[in-house]
């Protein structure tokens, strides 16, 4: 199945499950395995800042993880380039090997206290900023209009912690002369538009992910088979069905690696009722 190139981009690895929807079609009874749960999770972007309505009823809640020692992706760089796969929704990791997120300057003061409030002021600062890159051969035109957006998304997500570290801290804190001639711009227009609508979010066991604005912490992430993406799913209490929040995108298990946990006896298949 690894050299299978039909699965190689799903959850669950092509494996099938039994589906089966109940006599009056108000619940689905499917088979799936729990991968993960939700730690922490950033702020949604807010209605001002997008042409979208804000999806959740708190957009500015950011719940902190509580895990900070634990790195599947084996090191800080490693897990710097699963932040970037992630913002990206790109599990091959193709086009974000030429995406330039972290090799961006941070904002300096000004950001800093943006990122403590959750706006975005772009004063007599940030002015500045903008200059001194376009001085530094960084033509921020070449972002496809997007600049803006970005900024309002990296500095509300500053203080996100993500490895230990805040999300501004995987910036360079200086602006350097000029940036690589090997990346794409344009990579970053995907960011703005793959945010709106979602969180990022952490799980207990370290892995990083986007899910949508609605999720909470301490929701489960299921593989169901079935189904390419993995899947929040949040459990009823008196029925024990379970109410579906979302895809999400969990990196590290986007291409079927779960399936070998499964088959491994880490993971167990169990019978699941959506409603």
């Amino acid at each position: 199945m690894a050299g299978d190139s039909r699965h190689s981009s799903r959850a669950d690895g092509g494996k099938v499950g039994k589906i089966q929807f109940s006599d009056d079609g108000e619940l689905l009874h499917c088979e799936g395995f729990i991968i993960a749960m939700i730690d922490g999770h950033a702020s949604e972007l807010a209605a001002a800042q997008s042409d979208a309505a804000a999806m959740s009823t708190s957009p500015d809640l950011v719940v902190q993880p509580e895990v900070h020692d634990r790195c599947p992706y084996g090191s800080s760089s490693g897990l710097a380039e699963a932040i970037v796969r992630t913002l990206k929704l790109d599990p091959s990791g193709v086009a974000s090997s030429k995406c330039p997120l972290f090799q961006i300057p941070w904002g300096g003061a000004e950001a800093d206290a943006d990122a403590q409030t959750g706006n975005c002021t772009f004063g007599e600062e940030s002015i500045a900023y903008f200059a001194k890159l376009r001085e530094n051969g960084w033509n921020t035109a070449e972002f496809g209009g997007s600049f803006l957006s970005f900024e309002f998304i990296r500095r509300r997500l500053g203080l996100f912690q993500i490895g230990g570290r805040p999300f501004k801290d995987y910036f360079p804190p200086t602006i350097s002369q000029g940036p690589p001639q090997d990346i794409d711009f344009m990579t970053i227009k995907d960011i703005v538009s793959n945010y709106i609508c979602r969180r990022l979010i952490t799980t207990e066991s370290g892995h990083v992910g986007m899910a949508p604005a609605t999720v909470v912490s301490g929701d489960s992430v299921y593989v169901l088979l079935g189904c390419a993406f993995p899947v929040i799913l949040r459990p009823e209490k008196i029925t024990g069905q379970y109410e579906v929040v979302g895809e999400c995108y969990v990196d590290g298990f986007m291409k079927g690696e779960a399936i070998k946990g499964l088959d491994d006896g880490e993971y167990m298949l169990q019978p699941i009722t959506l409603c």
